[in-house]
């Protein structure tokens, strides 16, 4: 497939859920956000490992594949934000 294509895919599957951070953690953002770069972090770390047992040859066949099917996971990742996902502050965050 080529390589415009999953340029552009790449690009417009930013995820949203990190502006959401914001709006529902309202005073706790700070800490909020921290805990979700420690997870992004932690995934990137680990896919560091991954990728090299999922392209043995390292031929662009085999990266291609691989990036179509974070393609595939971005897509998912977010429906599932756009069906879930809110803006309200979370009751957590209610000042007493």
């Amino acid at each position: 497939m080529g390589s415009t294509k999953l340029r552009s895919a790449l690009q417009t599957l930013q995820g949203g859920f990190t502006k959401s951070v914001v709006l529902v953690s309202k005073q706790y953002t700070p800490t909020v956000m921290s805990m979700l770069q420690m997870c992004l972090t932690t995934t990137l770390f680990f896919g560091s490992f991954l990728i090299p047992y999922m392209t043995p040859q390292g031929d662009n066949v085999q990266y291609d594949h691989v990036f179509w099917m974070y393609v595939f996971v971005l897509i998912a990742t977010n429906l599932v934000f756009m069906m879930w996902g809110r803006a309200d502050p979370a009751k957590w965050t209610a000042i007493t």
